[in-house]
């Protein structure tokens, strides 16, 4: 089964100090006020002689008043063979192993296969309830800004049945750009092997709790629906999408991509 195991107002590391540069173009983190952030590193999977990128590591600074627009995983046709051999080889149904985001769509997170993972609906859940929900209302309700960080352990291949996801998450200072200590940190265990952890959650992020804080979110500037569909992407999304079985490392804000590799 799932587990979940905290560690209350942890240290966590400190941006170190930096220089007063000006800003430059092809940067838009460099910028005189910190905004919203995200960085994404992805893995190959390897699934008998195929393999395909999934996500490795997510980091993400997230400031309540500059949301960024995330993408269901339902976007995301890549993963799609590789979803489907899974579950063949473990014996299980469509919607008991997901397409899980590292980084939440309502939050910001893209269906690129770097923020994409492939975990079991019970520890979908888990990570929503424990984490993902914790996130919104620390940026929706108290309109604190956050860091936040994923990242997934245990070898990327078919034939290992668990994969670990670490998180951590913290109020962000921004005035300073520095972390402070972890309010949650601990881990969520995916075992694909175990039919006790399909159970239990819903197939995908928009359930009922979440759709509801998410409609209030947007009616106050807090946060953007996330797209649903292919034809909702602009230029720059469709590209990536179309590259996304490619791409390892991705960083992006407000104002799209910054940095595709």
């Amino acid at each position: 089964m799932s587990e979940f195991a905290f560690k209350s107002k942890s240290s966590a590391t400190q941006s170190p100090v930096q220089k007063k540069m000006p800003p430059r173009l092809q940067d838009n983190r460099e910028t005189v006020q910190a905004k919203s952030y995200v960085k994404n590193e992805g893995q190959a999977f390897t699934w008998g002689k195929y393999s395909t990128i999934v996500g490795k590591k997510m980091q993400a600074m997230l400031d309540p008043t500059d949301p960024l627009q995330g993408e269901s995983a339902n976007i995301n046709a890549d993963q799609t063979p590789m979803m489907d051999a899974l579950r063949k080889h473990y014996v299980i149904n469509g919607g008991d192993l997901v397409k899980g985001h590292l980084l939440n769509d309502n939050l910001g997170g893209k269906a690129l296969n770097n923020n994409l993972f492939p975990i079991t609906r019970a520890a979908n859940k888990q990570h929503l309830m424990t984490t993902e929900n914790y996130a919104k209302t620390q940026l929706w309700t108290n309109q604190s800004p956050i860091w936040y960080t994923v990242e997934v352990g245990g070898t990327p291949d078919a034939n290992q049945h668990s994969h670990e996801f670490k998180v951590s998450l913290g109020h962000w200072d921004m005035a300073n750009n520095k972390m402070g200590a972890a309010d949650i940190q601990g881990s969520i265990t995916s075992n694909m092997g175990d039919p006790r952890d399909y159970d239990g959650a819903n197939g995908d992020d928009l359930e009922t709790y979440s759709a509801g804080t998410l409609k209030a979110a947007i009616g106050k500037g807090l946060a953007l629906h996330p797209h649903t569909s292919v034809g909702g992407l602009n230029s720059q999304e469709q590209m990536a999408r179309q590259q996304s079985g490619a791409i390892t490392t991705t960083e992006h804000n407000s104002k799209g991509y910054t940095s595709v590799t």
